[in-house]
C-alpha cells in the first residue's frame, strides 16, 4: 500500500479538500480526509500512475514505484489552470470527465460566485456566469426570472430549461401563481438557497435531450448541493444586512394637445381636468373628420423621479445562516440552516397614505398595503454521505424550504402600477400626481400573497461490483404545497369592474395547490479495452419521471361584508378543482470510444502509463474556514474566494508491460 498528503501551490488560503484515485485492473478509488491524507492499499507492485485533478488546477500525474511490502509517501502538489478537460460533470449517468461528454457542459463553481458578488437567489447565481445562458430578472422582490439557453427556441411552447438536483427533477415553474398580477410571478426555481449549492451544470441545446429526455430541449442545468468532508467539524456563520434603491430611469409619459376649442363648448378642447389628447394617428386623418385635431403642445412628466408620486423608496435585506460539515472515511454529513427577510423598494406614496387614513379614519395604513411587495423564507438541509464498503457508496440529500411573500399589482395590467404610471397624461395636475386611472392607494390595497412548503429530498447509489462494471441508481421526491391568496375588502381596491361586480365590493380568492415530482434512475456501465490504443465505454440505463398536479380553488365576493377576510363571508362563492397527472418512462444505450486518450500516459516513463485509465471517483466539496465569520453587506459585497476541490486518480500499467 502507499499513502500521500496532497497540498497546492497557490494561496496560503485554499486548501485542497477530496480527491478521488484509480488504479488499472480495478480502478481503485479512494478520498482524502479533512487534512488531504489518503491511502490505497492492493496495489500491484511496480510502478504505477498517480494522478490528481482538481477543477481550476492543471492535473499532476507523477510515477510512483511500488514495492512489496513497503508504505510509499508520494507528495502532489497542482498549479492553477481555470481551464481544462480534466474536470468532472455531472451528467444522468453520474459524474464524468468533462472531455468524455459529448453535449456542450459548462460547470459553475458556485460558493466562489456566492461569495463575491450580490447573490440573493439561484436567478442571480445563474445570470452572466455561462456563455449562451440569457437570464431576464424581475427587479421585483421574489419574483421570477426567464432563463434562456441559446435564445428562444418556440413562440408557443416553454422555452425554459428542466432543473435537476443531487440526481431528480425539480419543479421549476417559471411563473408559478394562479393569481396574476399582471406578469411578474415567482419562480420555483428560486426556493432553492445559493449558501446550499456546491455547483451546477448547464448542458446546452437540444442534445440534451438524448440522456434527459424531450422535455430538454431547451437544455438541462444540473444543480449539485454541498457535501461533508471526512474531519472534525468544520462551521461556517454568515449575516448580511443591505439596502436596495432603484437606480434605473424610467420612461417619461407625453401628451399631445390641442387647445383651439372644435365647438362653443370651451371643454372640447383638451385640459389636463378632461384628459383630452391629440394623439399622432388623429393628426392625419382627412379635413373634416371630426376625429381629426392638430397638436399645438406637447406636455411631460416622470412620476417616477417625483418625490410626492413616485412609489419608490428604499428596501432592504437581512440573511443569516450557519453551517457544518465534516465525518468520517465511512460517513459524512453537512447541515445547514438560514432565515432570511427581505422588503422590497415599493411603497404607498404619502399624497396615497393620507388619502388611506382619510377615507377609512384610521391612523396608519396596514403594513402590508404600505409596503405591497416582500419575501420571508427559511431553509433547512441536511446531507449524509456513506461507504458502506470500498465498492458502494450511498448519498442521502434532503432540503426543506417555507416561504412567504406579498407581490403587487404591476406589469401589463389594467389595475397595475406600470400601466398607470407611464400611461398618465404627461403632467401631475390631473387629480391623480400623473397616474392615468388608478393611484398606489386603490391597487397597493389589494393584497396578493404566497405561501410554499416544499420537500426535496433524494437517495444516490453507487456500486462497483466488478473493475470494469459500476452502476448508479437514483430516486427521489419533490414536493411542493402552494398557497395563492388574493383580497381586496370592501371599499379599499380600485372601481375596476368585472363580470360580477366592481372590485370596491371586495372579494377574496383561495388556491391551495399540491405539485409532486417523482423521479427515479437507474443505469450501468462497462468499460473495456478494444485495442491498445483503444477504449470502449457502454451505458444502459432507464428512467422515470411523475409529475402530479392537484388544485383547489374557491372565491368570495361581490359583495364581501365590511371587515371580512374570509372566502366564504362573499355573497358569490365560486369552487373549481384541477388535476393533471403525467408519467415518461424511457430507456438509453449509450456508446462512448477513446483512442488514445492522453490520460493514460505516464508524466515522465510513458511505457508505465496505463491501458485503462478514466474512472471518474468522488470529487472533493467546497469547505470552509474552521472558525466563524460573520458578514455584514449591501446588495454589492465582495467576498474573499476560500477553498479550492481536487481529485485524484492512479492507474497501474500492465503486469506484462516491460521498462
Amino acid at each position: 500500500m502507499f499513502s500521500a498528503f496532497v497540498r497546492s501551490q497557490v494561496d496560503v488560503t485554499a486548501t485542497l479538500c477530496r480527491t478521488s484515485l484509480s488504479a488499472h485492473a480495478r480502478c481503485l478509488t479512494t478520498q482524502t480526509n479533512a487534512e488531504g491524507h489518503y491511502s490505497l492499499g492492493r496495489i500491484p507492485v511496480g510502478t504505477v500512475t498517480l494522478r490528481v485533478s482538481a477543477i481550476g488546477y492543471g492535473a499532476a500525474t507523477p510515477s510512483v514505484t511500488i514495492t512489496a511490502g513497503e508504505i510509499v509517501a508520494q507528495d502532489v502538489a497542482l498549479k492553477l489552470q481555470p481551464f481544462s478537460l480534466d474536470e468532472v460533470v455531472v451528467t444522468a449517468t453520474g459524474e464524468q470527465a468533462k472531455r468524455e461528454v459529448a453535449n456542450a457542459v459548462s460547470t459553475v463553481d458556485a460558493p466562489t460566485v456566492v461569495q463575491n458578488g450580490p447573490v440573493a437567489n439561484m436567478n442571480d447565481l445563474l445570470g452572466a456566469r455561462v456563455p449562451g445562458v440569457e437570464v431576464l430578472p424581475s427587479p421585483l422582490t421574489g419574483g421570477g426570472a426567464r432563463v434562456r439557453i441559446r435564445g428562444t427556441n418556440s413562440l408557443s411552447l416553454s422555452n425554459e430549461p428542466i432543473y435537476y438536483i443531487d440526481g431528480i427533477r425539480m419543479t421549476s415553474d417559471n411563473n408559478s401563481s394562479s393569481i396574476g398580477i399582471g406578469g411578474t410571478n415567482p419562480s420555483r426555481v428560486n426556493d432553492i438557497n445559493p449558501e446550499e449549492i456546491e455547483s451546477y451544470d448547464v448542458v446546452k441545446g437540444p442534445s440534451a435531450s438524448t440522456l434527459y429526455g424531450t422535455d430538454a430541449a431547451n437544455g438541462v442545468i444540473v444543480i449539485k448541493t454541498k457535501r461533508g468532508r471526512a474531519g472534525t467539524p468544520t462551521w461556517s456563520l454568515y449575516n448580511e444586512l443591505g439596502v436596495i434603491n432603484d437606480n434605473n430611469q424610467y420612461p417619461i409619459a407625453y401628451r399631445g394637445w390641442y387647445t383651439n376649442p372644435r365647438t362653443t363648448n370651451p371643454d372640447s378642447s383638451s385640459q389636463p381636468r378632461n384628459g383630452i389628447q391629440c394623439f399622432l394617428t388623429n393628426t392625419v386623418r382627412a379635413a373634416g373628420d371630426p376625429l381629426r385635431c392638430v397638436q399645438d403642445s406637447v406636455s411631460q412628466f416622470n412620476l417616477f423621479a417625483d418625490k410626492d408620486a413616485s412609489p419608490n423608496g428604499t428596501g432592504w435585506r437581512g440573511q443569516t445562516g450557519l453551517q457544518v460539515s465534516g465525518g468520517t472515511d465511512v460517513a459524512r454529513y453537512f447541515v445547514s440552516g438560514e432565515y432570511e427577510k427581505e422588503i422590497g423598494l415599493l411603497r404607498m406614496p404619502s399624497f396615497a397614505w393620507g388619502r388611506v387614513v382619510t377615507a377609512r379614519q384610521i391612523s396608519e395604513v396596514p403594513y402590508e398595503q404600505y409596503r405591497p411587495n416582500a419575501l420571508r423564507r427559511a431553509s433547512v438541509r441536511a446531507n449524509l454521505q456513506a461507504t458502506l464498503n470500498p465498492n458502494l457508496d450511498v448519498a442521502v440529500s434532503t432540503g426543506y424550504i417555507s416561504s412567504s411573500q406579498r407581490l403587487p399589482q404591476t406589469d401589463n395590467n389594467t389595475t397595475g402600477l406600470l400601466s398607470n404610471a407611464f400611461g398618465g397624461p404627461g403632467n401631475k395636475n390631473n387629480g391623480r400626481f400623473g397616474y392615468r386611472l388608478f393611484t398606489p392607494d386603490q391597487f397597493f390595497s389589494e393584497t396578493v400573497q404566497q405561501d410554499i412548503n416544499r420537500f426535496i429530498g433524494s437517495v444516490t447509489a453507487n456500486w462497483r461490483p466488478r473493475s470494469w462494471l459500476s452502476s448508479r441508481l437514483s430516486g427521489g421526491v419533490d414536493y411542493a404545497g402552494r398557497v395563492d391568496t388574493d383580497l381586496c375588502r370592501r371599499d379599499e381596491c380600485t372601481t375596476f369592474a368585472g363580470s360580477l361586480g366592481a372590485a370596491t365590493l371586495g372579494y377574496k380568492q383561495d388556491n391551495r395547490t399540491k405539485f409532486f415530482n417523482y423521479t427515479l434512475d437507474a443505469n450501468a456501465a462497462a468499460t473495456y479495452n478494444l485495442t491498445p490504443t483503444l477504449r470502449g465505454k457502454t451505458t444502459a440505463g432507464v428512467q422515470y419521471f411523475q409529475s402530479v398536479f392537484d388544485r383547489n380553488g374557491a372565491f368570495g365576493g361581490y359583495e364581501l361584508p365590511p371587515g371580512a377576510t374570509t372566502v366564504s363571508a362573499g355573497s358569490i362563492l365560486q369552487a373549481d378543482e384541477a388535476t393533471t397527472l403525467s408519467k415518461t418512462l424511457g430507456a438509453f444505450v449509450e456508446e462512448q470510444f477513446t483512442y488514445k486518450d492522453p490520460r493514460r500516459r505516464a508524466s515522465s516513463r510513458p511505457s508505465a502509463g496505463c491501458r485503462i485509465c478514466g474512472c471518474a471517483g468522488p470529487w472533493g466539496r467546497r469547505a470552509r474556514s474552521p472558525a466563524r465569520r460573520t458578514r455584514f453587506r449591501s446588495t454589492r459585497r465582495p467576498r474573499p474566494a476560500w477553498m479550492a476541490r481536487t481529485g485524484a486518480r492512479s492507474c497501474s500499467p500492465p503486469l506484462a508491460t516491460k521498462h
